[in-house]
């Protein structure tokens, strides 16, 4: 692994039709991977937290189909493409590891495609903040019954399929429901157990552990 460098927030990290010659640890920070049109509308397809490849797929593709972009200040680290090669031929074991990185990424992205589709803006927000909950918890990054948080409201419509305005509203309505609180980049979760209702959240799709969740399934964050 290459010493790891610093992105600042908003910043591209790779691109669309990238040919990259590494993979991107992720170690601190927030990244959305997304696809952008050609009338420069965005579509955040996921968020990436602390421990996860940002980029696994090049190794095997070669080409990316999509961007990625740090959404807050972040750290990465590079590992070569040569030497994850190295890694793998010196012990096969992890190939399994990186299949299961897979299968797990592509089961999240079956939850979106489903969160997007069918559930309405309120309970749309609540169940990608439930995904960040139990994501951030399982690598360490809750602080209590909260965790930093500095995407924007256009962003967070990006993720979830909602104009800013309308992602205020329903913010204000989870804040006047007791569920969360948004203040100085920190979302604070103030009612677990209601916002995993109110976005049908059940996080068995994570496979964080045997109960389905890092903090068992309709347990408090903290």
């Amino acid at each position: 692994m290459g010493p790891p460098r610093r992105l600042a927030a908003r910043t591209d990290i790779v691109s669309e039709g990238d040919r990259p010659g590494t993979c991107l640890v992720l170690i601190e920070g927030l990244v959305g991977r997304y696809k952008q049109l050609k009338n420069g509308r965005r579509q955040i397809l996921s968020f990436q937290v602390p421990g996860d490849f940002v980029d696994l797929h090049s190794f095997v593709l070669g080409r990316l189909d999509h961007s990625m972009a740090a959404l807050c200040a972040c750290r990465i680290a590079p590992i070569s493409h040569s030497a994850m090669q190295e890694i793998l031929n010196e012990h096969p074991r992890i190939s399994l590891a990186f299949l299961r990185e897979s299968m797990i990424d592509a089961a999240v992205f079956r939850d979106w495609v489903v969160n997007l589709g069918q559930r309405p803006g309120y309970g749309r927000l609540a169940h990608a903040f439930c995904e960040l909950v139990c994501r951030l918890r399982a690598v360490g990054q809750m602080k209590g019954d909260s965790f930093h948080f500095p995407v924007t409201q256009e962003e967070l419509g990006q993720a979830v399929g909602l104009s800013a305005v309308h992602v205020n509203r329903v913010m204000q309505r989870l804040k006047a429901n007791g569920l969360v609180t948004h203040q100085a980049g920190q979302l604070i979760i103030e009612d677990w157990e209601g916002l995993q209702r109110a976005g049908d959240f059940e996080p068995s799709y994570l496979f964080l552990g045997g109960d389905g969740g890092p903090a068992g399934e309709g347990a408090s964050p903290t």
